[in-house]
């Protein structure tokens, strides 16, 4: 079954979205691993924010 991960995959990596698309996967990069966790704080970090404004307008 396609999903958003696998076509955000084919964009970057068309091997990874074969990988994914045939239930295998590699090795985690330390990279991915960082960035994976820098982007879920920020999202964190930027709702927490919205919500404050929000707030107090």
């Amino acid at each position: 079954m396609i999903n958003n991960q696998i076509i955000e995959s084919y964009l970057n990596c068309k091997y990874k979205a074969y990988l994914l698309l045939n239930g295998q996967l590699g090795l985690k990069k330390e990279y991915d691993l960082f960035y994976k966790e820098f982007l879920s704080k920020s999202k964190s970090k930027f709702m927490i924010m919205s919500n404050k404004i929000l707030k107090s307008t």
